[in-house]
């Protein structure tokens, strides 16, 4: 075991199934002192395989060093922990370490380490179950070497490996199809220097291990490690982290975050600049987002109060601080974990001494679009003595599933041409038919016009448009786009569109023949007439549309009936 002098005392304090050693002059400085060995961070916890929606931000589970125990919790869809049933698991003898579940998040591994120096250090083996109970795997441990700490898979969850800091050597393990695990042959490797924390590349090719160094390993399909060329580089350090992409890796070191860039063969070379333009003075533990666009880091300020450091990611792979570039948090802020939605953090605060006015607690904070941190209320729930190392999964391996919707319209189905059309739809949970308040709902009138509206207690949204449309038959249609919690649904309604009652195409004006073709002044049969012509004297057919047709079919008519009279006349003795 390691002594940990903090303000002039000592103390011993396990970290996550290590030790940490922090001087008065460190806590002074903001950053732990050279040869400092930082607790351990769930570097892989939350790869998890791609599947339904999550629902939840999940489970989280932490390791209670003093009381050796598991602490595990359900995390809310407001990101609130509520402690699952039972609320821990028993450890003894062995204290936990660090918290590791498998890609498929169906087995959860921890370090075991054997403070009687009896040589008993082990990796325990959970499954989890549907709620994120765990329970013990048969056997409930397996033997490693001395002082296990780090734990990561490799992708696709064949292969395992944990760091022993006692011993300075990488121990190797097969995954068998129910999680219980073997030791390869050979069962370790011995990094060129100490061996510390552990992080794989996202592709599974390369492992790295920091300590008086950073070692750096290929994978074989065999799931060995082999050296790459150097064996080793950079400064000593604590903890690692690599972006999504895998092209950037980044170390907590003594007395700066070293940033790495990662070439296709998997060697390091620093970026320039080698650390970010503004950040802390050293690091303890790193966790970054899914997606890779934030990391945070736990530290601590120049007057020794423990923070986390907050950072946005560059497409070059500098880190870049937030605004503010850190908050505070309580106790001696370890281990940090995001919840697999990105939508939370939550850190774990040790008190080294167990002190009853300041117990242990889980932090948890929302992660804003910028990746700022924001509190939640309350800030913080308690936890078992000497929290240390956290873990979360998604609700995806308890088999959570979204609940379906329906929306059925209720709105208008006819109107008037150039009125406003109200519409409006209800929307309810399938399951158990009650409604759902809060959501929004987007209508499309005809693929044209459209607006939206946010359901009420009753689950009804209601919104207007104004169709463009003439005349006639339009779709609307109604879509809900889904949440974390329900699944998207949409619905199609018809709206008539109709002219108002009483308007009619205007009346065809009346024609009268022009001078020329009046009857000429003689005399005529009296069966003639000398009454001109007019348009309206002749049956009407057609709409107002049709004038010129009509205009020209009387000129006709007009033309022969002069030519007829002058006939007459020409017949008639004089």
């Amino acid at each position: 075991m390691k002594r940990v002098p903090v303000i002039g005392c000592m103390a011993t304090v396990v970290a996550a199934g290590s030790m940490l050693m922090l001087a008065p002059a460190a806590l002074a400085s903001g950053h732990p002192r050279a040869g400092a060995t930082a607790p351990r961070t769930a570097a892989q916890a939350l790869v998890v395989p791609a599947g339904p929606q999550v629902t939840t931000p999940g489970n989280v589970y932490v390791a209670n060093l003093t009381v050796k125990t598991i602490s595990q919790y359900s995390a809310g869809a407001n990101g609130q922990l509520t402690a699952l049933s039972p609320p821990t698991l028993s450890t003894a003898p062995l204290t936990p370490g660090e918290l590791e579940l498998n890609p498929s998040g169906h087995n959860l591994y921890v370090s075991l380490t054997d403070q009687t120096s009896k040589g008993g250090d082990a990796l325990g083996q959970f499954s989890v179950g549907p709620g994120g109970a765990l329970t013990p795997l048969d056997p409930p441990t397996v033997p490693t070497s001395g002082g296990p700490v780090e734990i990561v898979f490799t992708p696709d969850g064949k292969y395992l490996y944990v760091d022993n800091g006692t011993a300075d050597k990488i121990s190797e393990y097969s995954v068998g199809t129910d999680g219980a695990l073997s030791p390869l042959v050979p069962g370790s490797v011995t990094p060129p220097g100490s061996a510390g924390e552990l992080t794989m590349s996202p592709d599974g090719k390369f492992l790295y291990a920091t300590g008086s160094g950073i070692s750096q390993y290929s994978i074989g399909a065999d799931g060995q490690l082999t050296p790459l060329v150097p064996a080793s580089v950079g400064p000593p350090g604590f903890d690692m982290k690599i972006s999504a992409d895998g092209k950037f890796l980044y170390q907590a070191g003594q007395i700066a975050i070293n940033q790495f860039s990662i070439a296709s063969t998997g060697q390091l070379t620093p970026l320039s600049p080698p650390t970010p333009a503004a950040g802390p003075a050293g690091a303890l533990e790193m966790e970054t987002t899914s997606d890779g666009k934030f990391l945070y880091a736990t530290t601590f300020d120049s007057q020794g109060q423990s923070e986390i450091a907050q950072f946005s990611v560059g497409s070059d792979g500098q880190l870049n601080a937030l605004t503010p570039a850190a908050i505070h948090t309580g106790n001696i802020a370890f281990e940090a974990v995001v919840s697999p939605n990105d939508k939370y953090l939550f850190v774990g605060n040790f008190t080294p001494f167990g002190d009853p006015l300041h117990p242990d607690t889980i932090s948890q904070y929302s992660i804003g679009v910028n990746g700022a941190l924001t509190g939640l209320d309350p800030l913080t729930v308690s936890t078992g003595a000497g929290a240390g190392a956290l873990t979360a999964t998604p609700a995806t391996a308890v088999a959570a599933v979204q609940i379906p919707t329906t929306i059925v319209y209720n709105g208008a189905t006819s109107g008037l041409v150039g009125d406003v059309a109200p519409l409006s739809a209800r929307l309810t949970d399938s399951t158990s038919g009650l409604p759902l308040a809060g959501m929004t709902l987007t209508f499309t009138f005809d693929g044209k016009e459209t607006c939206s509206a946010i359901t009420n207690a009753n689950g009804v949204a209601a919104c207007t448009v104004t169709p463009s449309e003439g005349p006639g038959t339009y779709p609307v249609v109604v879509v809900f786009a889904g949440t974390d919690t329900y699944l998207p649904s949409s619905t199609r309604a018809q709206y008539v569109l109709s002219l108002p009652l009483g308007s009619a195409p205007p009346p065809t004006s009346a024609v009268t023949l022009p001078p020329a073709l009046l009857p000429l002044a003689t005399p005529t049969p009296a069966a003639a007439s000398s009454t001109p012509v007019a348009l309206t004297d002749l049956p009407q057919t057609g709409t107002s549309n049709h004038g010129e047709i009509a205009g020209f079919a009387m000129l006709l008519l007009a033309l022969l009936l002069l030519a007829a009279r002058r006939r007459l006349t020409q017949a008639t003795p004089s």
